[in-house]
C-alpha cells in the first residue's frame, strides 16, 4: 500500500500544471501492461482512459528499454510523441515504465500477433552486446580527463525496493 501512495504522490506532482511557454503533453498513470506480439518481436503497451500507448519492444539487456512485468501494474511516465503509433499505441518519448512490486494477477493480457502491426527490428548477432556495460569503465577524454575540471550536473533516475536493478 505503501507504494501505491508514493505512485499516487508521484502522479499529483508531475501532473501539476507548468506556467509558461507551451510544454509538452506529459501522460502519468498506473496501469496493466500488456504484450502484444508482433512477428519479429513483442511490443509493450498499457491502456488509460480509453486510450492505447506504446511503451517500448522486447529486446535484450542492452537495449534502452526494460520492459515491465506481466502480473504487476505499472507507474508510466512518458511525453506524448508526434510519431505515428506502433502496435496501435499513441507513443510516448521519453517513457519510464516503473513496475510497482505488488502482484495483480489481472495485469496478464498477451494479445497474439496480426499482421497489421509490424516493428522494425535488427536483431543483434549472437555474442556479447556491442554496447557499453554499466562495469566498463567510461571511455577516456583527454579534454575532459585532466584537471582543472569544470562544473557539471547530472541527473540520476533510479527505481527504488524493485525486483531487478
Amino acid at each position: 500500500m505503501r507504494h501505491r501512495l508514493i505512485a499516487l504522490m508521484a502522479l499529483v506532482a508531475v501532473s501539476a500544471p507548468q506556467l509558461g511557454g507551451q510544454s509538452p503533453r506529459r501522460m502519468n498513470f498506473v496501469s496493466c501492461p500488456i504484450v502484444q506480439d508482433t512477428p519479429t518481436v513483442p511490443c509493450w503497451l498499457s491502456e488509460y482512459e480509453g486510450e492505447q500507448y506504446y511503451l517500448g519492444i522486447q529486446t535484450d539487456i542492452s537495449a534502452d528499454f526494460d520492459p515491465p512485468y506481466l502480473g504487476h501494474q505499472v507507474l508510466v511516465e512518458g511525453v506524448v510523441s508526434d510519431e505515428p503509433r506502433v502496435c496501435g499505441g499513441v507513443v510516448l518519448k521519453p517513457v519510464t515504465v516503473s513496475p510497482l512490486p505488488e502482484l495483480d494477477q489481472s495485469c496478464s493480457v498477451i494479445r497474439p500477433a496480426v499482421p497489421q502491426f509490424t516493428v522494425p527490428f535488427a536483431p543483434r548477432p549472437p555474442g556479447p552486446s556491442g554496447g557499453r556495460l554499466a562495469f566498463d569503465p567510461p571511455p577516456s577524454s583527454t579534454a575532459e580527463s585532466k584537471p582543472p575540471y569544470g562544473a557539471r550536473s547530472f541527473e540520476l533516475f533510479y527505481d527504488v525496493d524493485m525486483l531487478v536493478m
